[in-house]
């Protein structure tokens, strides 16, 4: 009989979103969760988190993503990728200012009320924190 040198999940990988996927409806995620991940990357399998949060917002909220991933994860809506190994970031791929401005005022111009934030790289811009990105933020 021949043995297989290959991990079980060496050909699977997890991508998950982050806020009421990964980090449930308490704002925290689940130790069996992260010892389900932990077990998951250790016997072969991929873990990245993909989420519409910069990747600094993401590390506040929780520190431990840093820890559970093991490749590049996708943060900005999928505007880079980032490797916690390297520290860096890749792959990215931005609006252009001129056309956030556009949105920002075209939105505002629609519904003054609106709370109108745009993610972009490391940044979040917004022409004013009213109660909504109060909130959000």
């Amino acid at each position: 009989m021949v043995q297989s040198n290959k991990s079980p999940f060496s050909d699977v990988m997890i991508v998950t979103d982050f806020d009421g996927t990964l980090r449930g409806s308490n704002a925290t995620v689940p130790d069996n969760n992260i010892s389900s991940i932990k077990r998951f990357t250790e016997l072969g399998g991929t873990f990245i988190v993909a989420s519409g949060r910069a990747g600094f917002v993401l590390d506040v909220a929780e520190p431990r993503v840093k820890e559970m991933v093991n490749a590049p994860c996708i943060y900005s809506n999928g505007s880079y990728f980032y490797d916690y190994k390297s520290g860096k970031r890749s792959h990215e791929k931005f609006v252009s200012e001129e056309i956030v401005r556009d949105i920002m005022y075209t939105t505002r111009e629609i519904n003054s009320e609106a709370g109108i934030r745009i993610v972009r790289g490391d940044e979040y811009l917004t022409p004013d924190e009213n109660e909504e990105i109060k909130r959000q933020i």
